[in-house]
C-alpha cells in the first residue's frame, strides 16, 4: 500500500469524522430548541409569551379577508 493511499484515507476518515460531528451538533441544538419552545409554550404564563422583546408568539388581532381576484379554482 502506497503512502498516497493512506494519506487519502485518513483524508476521508478526518472529512467524515467533521460532517458527523457537525450533524450530531445540528441534531442536538434543535432538540434543545424544540424542547425549550415546547416547555415555554406549555408553562409561562400568557403576560411571559406576549412580553416584549424578542417576539415569541403573534395574536392576530382583527382579521381581514379580501376576496380572490380570479386564480385557479
Amino acid at each position: 500500500m502506497k503512502k498516497s493511499d493512506k494519506m487519502i484515507g485518513a483524508i476521508i476518515r478526518t472529512t467524515l469524522a467533521g460532517i458527523a460531528t457537525v450533524a450530531v451538533a445540528s441534531y442536538s441544538v434543535g432538540v434543545v430548541h424544540s424542547s425549550w419552545q415546547h416547555y415555554f409554550t406549555k408553562h409561562a404564563d400568557e403576560e411571559d409569551r406576549i412580553a416584549a422583546g424578542p417576539i415569541s408568539q403573534v395574536k392576530v388581532v382583527e382579521s381581514k379577508k379580501t376576496k380572490s381576484r380570479g386564480g385557479k379554482k
